[in-house]
């Protein structure tokens, strides 16, 4: 074998050598061809709660807590709610139909975010609200100035900020069916709430204005009108125009 030969073949072997002594055996790393993702936008804001609301809903909910079936010019136009704990009495002459009635509808209003804890007490001292059971005459009497007959009532107080102090409810016992009562149940309690107006708007709304004795819970939008109520959005006191302002800002 010639020398230069020799020379190329010894030069083949030490490279060849050093090609396993590197890294891969010398290969070129595979590129990563997996495309990169970037985001088309930046994240967004979570939606506001009143942002949330149809404009049906508001227009139904500034109409039935903003103003009041009964009472002054000044009472008009201001939302009032509870802001501490309510404490029901039940007065006598209740069916245990009556009492059920109560119970349910408490656990299911105690269910809504921002409603303040609702018990049952047997001490009418320790109440701030309550539910007494009369009869027609004494509901008539209570209400001649309404020009209206009456078979459930409800009466509240509030303080200057508008927050809810306590509340009387007054239920017709003596010319009233089981599933009439439990009809006026549940409209004079979701009222005592501060829910106090009543509207042509829904006939299957219980704050419907004709008397509906078939009419035996609330409908969903009821349920959202208390819910609105008492989200924190709301506070006691405010008027009219300040929720509007709010509710508009979030509806350009």
């Amino acid at each position: 074998m010639k020398k230069s030969a020799v020379l190329i073949l010894i030069v083949f072997l030490l490279w060849g050598g050093i090609l396993l002594l590197l890294p891969n055996g010398g290969k070129k790393p595979e590129e990563n061809t997996t495309p990169t993702v970037m985001p088309t936008s930046a994240p967004t804001e979570p939606p506001t709660f009143l942002s949330q609301i149809d404009q049906k809903t508001w227009d139904y909910y500034k109409l039935i807590a903003f103003y009041n079936e009964f009472g002054s010019a000044s009472d008009q136009g201001v939302a009032k709610k509870w802001t501490t704990p309510i404490s029901l009495y039940v007065g006598p002459n209740y069916t245990q139909e009556d009492l059920k009635i109560i119970q349910n509808h408490i656990a299911a209003m105690d269910a809504v975010p921002g409603v303040p804890d609702i018990t049952l007490t047997g001490v009418q001292t320790d109440a701030n609200l309550s539910v007494s059971f009369i009869s027609q005459a004494e509901m008539n009497q209570m209400t001649e100035g309404n020009g209206e007959i009456a078979l459930g009532y409800t009466t509240i107080w509030w303080d200057e900020t508008g927050s809810i102090t306590r509340g009387e409810i007054y239920i017709v016992s003596d010319e009233q069916t089981q599933l009439e009562r439990q009809h006026t149940l549940l409209e004079e309690l979701t009222q005592a709430m501060g829910l106090l107006n009543d509207s042509i708007l829904y006939d299957d709304s219980i704050f419907y204005v004709e008397y509906k004795a078939d009419l035996l819970s609330l409908s969903a939008l009821d349920w959202k009108l208390l819910e609105i109520h008492y989200a924190d959005v709301i506070e006691p006191g405010m008027r009219e125009e300040a929720a509007s302002a709010l509710y508009e800002a979030e509806h350009p």
